[in-house]
């Protein structure tokens, strides 16, 4: 998969709490920004087995923002979000980008 935005490791630092781990996991925070009408979030990723086929709910904190933390071992995790039922496509959210085999993006961190 080849990396398609320069790796920010700032950016991914703002969603990455590296004062607390749970059993070898590393904590992160994972954030989407939506319609403020929007009522439903979740993430797909590649931390899921099978990968982006089980739907993981976000919480909603206010209205626009929407959040899931999730404990995850050191690695590299793809992901996307859904908002409403449909892809989030414009990929604003501050992560690093990634083709996938699809044609389209998927988030990208590194652990």
């Amino acid at each position: 998969a080849k990396q398609t935005g320069p790796y920010n490791k700032k950016r991914i630092d703002d969603h990455i709490d590296t004062h607390y781990s749970e059993h070898d996991k590393t904590v992160i925070v994972l954030d989407v920004s939506t319609p403020g009408r929007a009522n439903k979030a979740e993430v797909f990723g590649t931390f899921e087995n099978p990968a982006f086929e089980k739907p993981i709910a976000m919480r909603k904190v206010r209205d626009g923002l929407f959040r899931k933390i999730i404990a995850l071992p050191k690695g590299e995790y793809q992901f996307k979000f859904r908002v409403n039922g449909r892809w989030k496509d414009d990929m604003d959210d501050g992560y690093s980008t990634v083709s996938n085999d699809k044609g389209t993006q998927d988030y990208i961190i590194h652990l």
